[in-house]
Protein backbone atom coordinates (compact mmCIF):
# COMPACT_ATOMS: atom_id res chain seq x y z
CA UNK A 1 0.00 0.00 0.00
CA UNK A 2 1.27 3.63 -0.75
CA UNK A 3 2.66 5.23 2.33
CA UNK A 4 2.58 8.98 1.23
CA UNK A 5 0.13 10.01 -1.47
CA UNK A 6 2.11 11.26 -4.50
CA UNK A 7 0.46 15.18 -5.24
CA UNK A 8 1.55 15.26 -8.75
CA UNK A 9 2.14 13.20 -11.44
CA UNK A 10 5.75 13.77 -11.80
CA UNK A 11 6.22 12.59 -8.11
CA UNK A 12 4.60 9.24 -8.79
CA UNK A 13 6.21 8.55 -11.97
CA UNK A 14 9.56 9.01 -9.95
CA UNK A 15 8.12 6.50 -7.20
CA UNK A 16 7.09 4.42 -9.95
CA UNK A 17 10.62 4.56 -11.75
CA UNK A 18 12.51 3.65 -8.33
CA UNK A 19 10.15 0.90 -8.00
CA UNK A 20 11.47 -0.15 -11.01
CA UNK A 21 15.31 -0.22 -10.46
CA UNK A 22 14.15 -2.45 -7.58
CA UNK A 23 12.81 -4.81 -9.40
CA UNK A 24 16.04 -5.19 -11.17
CA UNK A 25 18.01 -5.33 -8.63
CA UNK A 26 15.73 -7.95 -7.35
CA UNK A 27 15.95 -10.23 -9.94
CA UNK A 28 19.75 -9.45 -10.10
CA UNK A 29 19.66 -10.73 -6.79
CA UNK A 30 21.28 -7.76 -4.92
CA UNK A 31 17.49 -7.06 -3.20
CA UNK A 32 14.69 -8.38 -1.42
CA UNK A 33 11.30 -7.58 -2.37
CA UNK A 34 8.11 -7.17 -0.09
CA UNK A 35 4.84 -7.02 -0.64
CA UNK A 36 2.23 -9.53 -1.48
CA UNK A 37 0.13 -7.22 -4.12
CA UNK A 38 3.29 -6.48 -6.08
CA UNK A 39 0.71 -8.01 -9.70
CA UNK A 40 -1.47 -4.85 -8.12
CA UNK A 41 -1.51 -1.73 -9.90
CA UNK A 42 -3.75 -0.35 -6.77
CA UNK A 43 -0.63 -1.09 -4.47
CA UNK A 44 1.68 1.45 -6.29
CA UNK A 45 2.36 5.63 -5.82
CA UNK A 46 1.56 5.78 -10.31
CA UNK A 47 -1.74 3.86 -9.21
CA UNK A 48 -2.64 5.57 -5.90
CA UNK A 49 -2.58 8.83 -8.09
CA UNK A 50 -4.06 8.10 -10.77
CA UNK A 51 -7.31 6.54 -8.48
CA UNK A 52 -7.38 9.64 -6.90
CA UNK A 53 -7.87 11.40 -10.38
CA UNK A 54 -10.51 9.10 -11.62
CA UNK A 55 -12.92 11.59 -10.52
CA UNK A 56 -11.79 14.53 -12.47
CA UNK A 57 -10.53 12.64 -15.78
CA UNK A 58 -12.22 9.05 -15.67
CA UNK A 59 -14.19 9.72 -18.37
CA UNK A 60 -11.29 10.21 -20.72
CA UNK A 61 -10.58 7.40 -22.98
CA UNK A 62 -6.47 8.09 -22.24
CA UNK A 63 -7.36 7.87 -18.81
CA UNK A 64 -8.70 4.76 -19.24
CA UNK A 65 -6.34 3.23 -21.74
CA UNK A 66 -3.33 4.44 -19.17
CA UNK A 67 -5.53 2.36 -15.93
CA UNK A 68 -5.54 -0.63 -18.38
CA UNK A 69 -1.94 -0.64 -19.04
CA UNK A 70 -0.96 0.23 -15.83
CA UNK A 71 -2.26 -3.07 -14.38
CA UNK A 72 -0.64 -5.08 -17.54
CA UNK A 73 2.58 -3.80 -16.42
CA UNK A 74 1.90 -5.14 -12.49
CA UNK A 75 0.57 -8.19 -13.98
CA UNK A 76 3.87 -8.33 -15.79
CA UNK A 77 6.05 -7.97 -12.88
CA UNK A 78 4.71 -9.96 -10.77
CA UNK A 79 5.13 -12.96 -13.42
CA UNK A 80 9.02 -11.57 -13.41
CA UNK A 81 9.26 -11.90 -9.37
CA UNK A 82 7.48 -14.87 -9.52
CA UNK A 83 9.75 -16.49 -12.01
CA UNK A 84 12.79 -15.01 -9.61
CA UNK A 85 11.27 -16.24 -6.50
CA UNK A 86 11.45 -19.93 -8.28
CA UNK A 87 15.04 -19.66 -9.05
CA UNK A 88 14.30 -18.97 -12.35
CA UNK A 89 16.45 -16.36 -13.03
CA UNK A 90 16.95 -17.05 -16.95
CA UNK A 91 13.96 -16.22 -17.89
CA UNK A 92 13.01 -13.32 -15.53
CA UNK A 93 15.93 -11.78 -16.80
CA UNK A 94 14.86 -12.42 -20.24
CA UNK A 95 11.21 -10.41 -19.44
CA UNK A 96 13.36 -7.42 -18.20
CA UNK A 97 15.03 -7.08 -21.51
CA UNK A 98 14.82 -4.60 -24.39
CA UNK A 99 12.49 -6.81 -26.17
CA UNK A 100 10.71 -8.59 -23.34
CA UNK A 101 7.33 -8.28 -21.77
CA UNK A 102 8.33 -5.76 -19.19
CA UNK A 103 10.12 -3.47 -21.76
CA UNK A 104 7.04 -3.32 -24.11
CA UNK A 105 4.51 -2.99 -21.36
CA UNK A 106 6.72 -0.16 -20.07
CA UNK A 107 6.87 1.60 -23.29
CA UNK A 108 3.33 1.32 -23.82
CA UNK A 109 2.89 3.30 -20.36
CA UNK A 110 5.43 5.83 -20.66
CA UNK A 111 4.02 6.75 -24.06
CA UNK A 112 0.38 6.40 -22.79
CA UNK A 113 1.19 8.54 -19.92
CA UNK A 114 2.47 11.39 -21.84
CA UNK A 115 -0.79 11.16 -24.08
CA UNK A 116 -2.97 11.74 -20.74
CA UNK A 117 -0.66 13.60 -19.59
CA UNK A 118 -1.44 16.47 -22.57
CA UNK A 119 -4.63 16.00 -22.87
CA UNK A 120 -4.72 16.75 -18.78
CA UNK A 121 -3.18 20.07 -19.48
CA UNK A 122 -5.78 20.90 -21.98
CA UNK A 123 -8.87 20.09 -19.92
CA UNK A 124 -7.43 22.20 -17.13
Amino acid sequence: MVQNMPRTLEEALKEHNDWKVRLLLYVNGSRQFSGDSLGSSASCALGAWLRSMKPRYGTLPEYQRVMEIHARFHTCAQEIIDLAREGKTFEARQALSEQGPFAVVNAELGREILYLKRRMAKAA
